[in-house]
């Protein structure tokens, strides 16, 4: 019976373990990405959201529970990104993406247009 309920232990340790997800966000015309904050939203439960930030060179690492995540990618000034259903099993690297700054006119979003 001890070693019934320590390989049960053992395997839903396994199935429900952390994995590592990485990839690169990139702010358009920037040279600094930092400060990208990337929510990991689970679709399937009900834990709160996992989030992390970009360093300078764009990149991020964060280690989640396997499922199946909705990720947004967001920055004040700038368009969020959305990758929605993004199954996470194993470690992972997410597609990069690169978002685009807006300015707000009467609550609207719309893209930031450089007049030079």
């Amino acid at each position: 019976m001890k070693h019934l309920i320590f390989s049960l232990f053992i395997l839903i340790t396994i199935s429900f373990g952390g994995v590592i997800v990485d990839g690169y966000a990139y702010l358009e015309d920037q040279t600094d990405h930092s400060g990208i904050m990337i929510l990991f939203q689970g679709t399937m439960s009900f834990e709160p959201p996992d989030t992390n930030y970009t360093d300078t060179d764009g990149y991020y690492s964060v280690e989640i529970n396997t499922g199946l995540y909705n990720v947004i990618f967001s920055k004040e000034e700038y368009l969020n990104v959305e990758l929605v259903g993004q199954q996470v099993y194993s470690d992972t690297t997410l597609e990069t993406v690169t978002l685009v700054g807006f300015i707000n006119i009467s609550g609207y979003k719309t893209k930031l247009v450089n007049f030079k």
